[in-house]
């Protein structure tokens, strides 16, 4: 149904999460942030109340293993359910596959569940044709240290959308990524419905990267209340070309 990739860099108080599945609206329904406490993937079976669920706990300071014990006690779907949490008052990372989701034969195929944890990263997937595609996305994401973390996610969910993923084949994807010290998420990308979804949101991520980004950090998060008082004369030049295309008609712009 779905592969997901969590990851951070302490250093730098940044993460975010890459997803992609099988059906529509999948940032919506199964990726949640909540601001300074958590960022989970709740995958299978889902259900929204479940991130929910693992919010209110984690406020209440229950531990990991407390919380799961809860949702398997409470929740009649706990075994066809995926979750993928990362602590973000730690930066640790917890994490559950239902043991309904581990392996599947149906009509169609016989598909594979699991889940990859590293140090500063975890890569979910259920439904897969082969566990390669979460192999291939932390070979990806490993090997790509010296990129950006948003194009690093990006980078891992291309590398599982190439490889035997979900039999059904794509239908959504999203990216967010977020700075602890800002309120708002950096970069919220969200393909709901699209014969290629992966690619289609690379494509907005490029386009945002030429002719948006660098504004939305400039002006958004780094001059917060000083640019009102700022004329176009006082931005870098690589603000002022991204303001000028972006002032013009759409069909005139030119983000190349």
């Amino acid at each position: 149904m779905t592969f997901s990739i969590i990851a951070f860099d302490k250093n730098k108080s940044e993460y975010g999460i890459a997803i992609c599945s099988a059906i529509p609206f999948i940032g919506k329904y199964a990726a949640f942030h909540f601001k300074n406490q958590s960022l989970i993937a709740a995958q299978g079976k889902q259900d929204p109340c479940t991130a929910y669920s693992i919010r209110n706990l984690l406020n209440d300071n229950e531990n990991s293993t407390n919380i799961l014990n809860y949702l398997k006690k409470n929740d009649p779907s706990f075994q066809r359910k995926q979750l993928a949490v990362l602590d973000l008052k730690k930066f640790q990372f917890f994490s559950y596959t239902g043991e309904d989701l581990k392996m599947i034969s149906n009509e169609y195929a016989k598909t594979f569940g699991d889940i990859i944890m590293g140090d500063n990263y975890i890569i979910s997937g259920n439904c897969l044709l082969s566990l390669e595609t979460l192999t291939n996305m932390e070979k990806s994401f490993k090997s790509s240290a010296s990129e950006s973390l948003d194009t690093r996610l990006l980078m891992a969910l291309k590398a599982g959308n190439i490889s035997q993923a979900d039999f059904r084949g794509r239908q959504s994807a999203a990216l967010y990524y977020y700075k602890s010290e800002h309120e708002y998420p950096i970069r919220t990308i969200d393909v709901d419905e699209h014969k290629n979804p992966v690619e289609e949101l690379e494509r907005i991520f490029n386009l945002g990267t030429k002719c948006w980004q660098n504004v939305v950090e400039h002006c958004f998060f780094d001059m917060k209340f000083e640019r009102k008082f700022k004329t176009i004369k006082d931005f870098p030049d690589e603000i002022v070309k991204s303001i000028n295309i972006l002032s013009k008609p759409v069909a005139e712009r030119d983000c190349n």
